[in-house]
């Protein structure tokens, strides 16, 4: 083994290190090895654990439904989708059928705007990390001035103001968003190279250079559709006994992260799909709406976060690949569920936020119906409608070519004329 290191070192690193890393991810774990025991004393194998994060996934799945259905309804309204609610019965987006074709259905969407406007203003905002001293104490003031180099360091050098704006973006939408932070042993500074031979793939060995670095923090968002909390009553993540995070990522992203090869399949997740919508009085008009599609070659990854208790002093934390691949169960190396949340409305007594979008739907619906109101009036005095005495004139060719200004309606004689349909005059309250 072959070993340079480098003279520069960092002595603060080891002490943040010392903070955020754990054990040494293990490789997959057999089916007969007792992984830990439970408050009872049994013993539980790696079947026992999945199975028992795949419970608490699905019961809070449940319990998060009618908040999803929520988001998606929220993004539906936000692109202009805005004829379509939830149906409680079914737990799903179904659009809303005009009563008669000849409704108007046209969307004047007023929340997209309101909502990009917000965002722009809170991008303006600038977030410096800062960290105050404990005590009146020249040491603490000495102390909280070193600290507040070290995080706006790591905020300059980790892409924080991209970040930060697609976490207001999530924020607007959903009402909630969150920070994952975590120890990347593969960042910071290079201290040491080892050279290592391998086998290529034509079976020749080949001798490599394998770098060691020093670690550094790293975080990133994470949608509030990949949170699962054991209560989504119970506020704030420090009440959560545990949350678990449901992720789709590459098979290439999870070798990066786990160094593990993994099998990708078909996974589902969400985007904009345009949709057909009536516009009335025979008018088309198309919208975009939120909907599903396919990510090939990918896998589903599941943390589950315990924190500390009185049955597990140092929490638990495992990382569950593909629903059957556990490469990491241990102590959470972090002290606490490392799950920072942001939140545009606070809800007393709820673990996720509120958007804006939600208190202005209601508000857009009404919009929509006066404006469509409107452009009726304005088409029944532009296109007149007729009484007309049975089999006095030719319907199907009057509906068909209407009457055009300075067209003659002939009508069977004997019988009485057409007779316009008077519209009632438009009150000016209304304009």
């Amino acid at each position: 083994m072959n070993l340079r290191f480098s003279p520069r070192v960092s002595g603060w690193f080891a002490g943040i290190k010392s903070l955020f890393d754990g054990s040494e991810r293990p490789n997959d774990i057999e089916d007969d090895v007792a992984l830990d025991v439970d408050p009872d004393g049994h013993q539980l194998y790696k079947e026992d654990i999945i199975a028992d994060i795949h419970q608490k996934l699905e019961k809070s799945r449940t319990d998060k439904l009618p908040l999803e259905q929520q988001w998606i309804l929220n993004s539906n309204f936000l692109v202009g989708n805005q004829y379509c609610d939830i149906n409680i019965y079914r737990g799903r987006i179904e659009q809303l059928e005009p009563v008669y074709d000849w409704l108007e259905r046209e969307t004047h969407n007023h929340i997209a705007p309101l909502i990009e406007t917000r965002i722009a203003n809170l991008k303006k905002i600038s977030y410096l990390m800062k960290v105050k001293p404990r005590t009146n104490e020249m040491d603490d003031y000495m102390k909280a001035d070193v600290s507040t180099s070290i995080l706006q360091y790591v905020q300059d050098n980790t892409n924080f103001e991209m970040k930060k704006n697609t976490m207001i973006a999530w924020n607007e939408l959903c009402g909630s968003c969150f920070w994952l932070s975590w120890w990347d042993k593969d960042k910071g500074e290079k201290y040491a190279v080892e050279t290592v031979t391998v086998i290529g793939e034509d079976g020749v060995e080949q001798k490599c250079e394998k770098a060691y670095y020093q670690g550094d923090i790293d975080y990133g968002l994470v949608t509030p559709y990949e949170v699962f909390p054991e209560n989504v009553f119970k506020q704030g993540v420090e009440m959560q006994r545990y949350i678990i995070l449901e992720q789709v990522k590459t098979v290439d992203e999870i070798y990066d992260l786990y160094g593990i090869r993994v099998k990708g399949t078909s996974v589902e997740t969400f985007e904009l799909t345009p949709l057909p919508s009536g516009g009335g009085l025979g008018y088309e008009n198309t919208v975009m709406t939120l909907g599903h599609k396919s990510v090939d070659n990918a896998a589903k990854v599941i943390t589950y976060f315990e924190r500390p208790s009185r049955h597990l002093p140092n929490g638990k934390m495992v990382i569950l690949i593909d629903d059957e691949q556990i490469v990491y169960y241990g102590d959470l190396p972090y002290g606490r569920i490392p799950l920072i949340q942001t939140i545009c409305i606070e809800v007393a007594g709820q673990f996720f936020g509120k958007s804006v979008i939600e208190s202005l739907i209601p508000l857009q619906k009404a919009f929509n119906g006066c404006i469509s109101r409107l452009h009726e009036y304005i088409k029944r005095v532009a296109i007149q409608s007729h009484y007309v005495e049975e089999g006095s004139i030719d319907i199907e060719e009057y509906e068909e070519e209407g009457c055009a200004p300075g067209a003659c309606l002939v009508y069977k004689r004997g019988t009485a004329p057409p007779t316009p349909i008077p519209n009632g005059q438009l009150p000016s309250e209304i304009m």
